[in-house]
């Protein structure tokens, strides 16, 4: 937060893998994340190797501890869970496509859901995680609409918190497209800034000299409450939801 005020980018070189041999080696890492506490907190998550997880069992977490809700207040809420792509993992990836029989080898990890090595993660798997931990049985809600699937899931929330379906939401989103797959692939789009050696200066989408976007990481979770029940505990409200719209009109 402090950066953001300040102007200083959070752009750089990219640290989670051997980037070297790619065409864009800069990227918007998460630098604080700590899987390691995170897996104490979360241990069904131990087989998990997709990023876009841990971020937001990360956020999520930090959503609900802010928000000091009893944990029992949950039974009746409701959790929606934006995502935008499925990542390949290029090393299940590679394994496949070297066996002999790329099409048996892709069928049988197809059909081994709970291996950990699945291709590709489900979309819904961080919804089920947190849904299973934090005992969501009110309702729990998967979007994936690339780029709008934060605010949708937010907008979603509001509105069925407005029509009564329930008085509490879990509403967030969570993404990582640093791995080597999405970076080789969008870097074939032409798409992104080369600038290596200006990490810092290498977003900016709105400058006549621009040559690309850059790709990055992250997740944001918000606790929802009607406002009388909020009022009701005393909770510490940051703001206020007074509409949401949603259209296709591309």
């Amino acid at each position: 937060w402090r950066n953001m005020l300040a102007g200083r980018s959070g752009i750089s070189p990219i640290t989670l893998f051997d980037a070297s041999a790619l065409r864009v080696r800069i990227g918007g890492e998460v630098k604080s994340l700590d899987q390691t506490e995170l897996l104490r907190e979360f241990p069904e998550a131990g087989n998990e190797k997709d990023r876009k997880i841990w971020l937001g069992l990360d956020a999520a977490g930090r959503a609900l501890a802010d928000s000091g809700l009893p944990l029992a207040t949950l039974l009746e809420a409701l959790l929606l869970v934006g995502v935008s792509l499925e990542t390949f993992l290029i090393d299940d990836v590679t394994l496949a496509a070297q066996a002999k029989d790329l099409s048996s080898a892709l069928v049988n990890l197809a059909l081994k859901q709970e291996s950990p090595n699945q291709l590709q993660t489900p979309l819904d798997r961080l919804t089920q995680v947190l849904g299973d931990h934090f005992d969501f049985r009110h309702g729990r809600y998967t979007n994936c609409s690339a780029c709008a699937a934060g605010a949708q899931v937010i907008g979603e929330a509001f509105r069925r918190l407005r029509d009564g379906s329930a008085e509490v939401a879990l509403a967030g989103a969570t993404d990582s497209t640093l791995n080597p797959l999405a970076l080789g692939g969008f870097s074939l789009l032409r798409i992104l800034s080369e600038e290596n050696d200006c990490p810092g200066k290498a977003c900016r989408p709105f400058d006549a000299t621009r040559q690309g976007t850059v790709l990055a990481e992250g997740s944001a979770f918000m606790v929802m409450e009607t406002f009388e029940h909020a009022r009701r505990r005393g909770a510490h409200i940051y703001a206020e939801v007074i509409g949401y719209s949603s259209s296709l009109d591309a």
